[in-house]
């Protein structure tokens, strides 16, 4: 894996989804080498995003302190700081790709951080958005 990959939230919650066991499957084939080879990037959005999700939003919600040590092993990769330029982007991402802004934080995260690639499912697969190519790992699990 050559290109430096950015993971979106719902990407790192199937990892501990077990309502879903093909997308944790594909998440943890995935997320391994990436973790290896510290080849990944999120921001604080996404960590915050997480932290919530498998707390309070999984059927079987992580305790704190399992939550805790996970989002201390991600800063294993670059994060990326949401910050008011960051903002700004994302603003002129969203209005000139029609994508929500949420989404355009993402895509915005991702290129600051140098990433080539954006694995989420919240986009359309394939699809070009300011340079960076949308993967849905899902895909073929749905």
């Amino acid at each position: 894996m050559s290109d430096r990959y950015f993971l979106d939230t719902n990407f790192l919650v199937y990892l501990f989804d077990a309502r879903y066991p093909l997308k944790r499957a594909t998440a943890g084939t995935i997320f391994r080498p990436l973790l290896k080879a510290r080849s990944a990037c999120l921001s604080t959005q996404v960590l915050s995003e997480f932290y919530v999700t498998v707390m309070q939003k999984l059927p079987t919600p992580l305790d704190r302190e399992r939550a805790t040590r996970i989002l201390y092993r991600l800063h294993d990769f670059q994060i990326v700081p949401i910050s008011s330029a960051l903002v700004m982007e994302a603003v002129a991402i969203a209005t000139r790709h029609q994508i929500s802004y949420w989404d355009a934080l993402i895509v915005a995260a991702a290129k600051e951080a140098g990433a080539s690639v954006v694995l989420t499912e919240d986009l359309n697969h394939g699809q070009l958005i300011a340079g960076l190519r949308i993967h849905n790992p899902f895909k073929e699990s749905l």
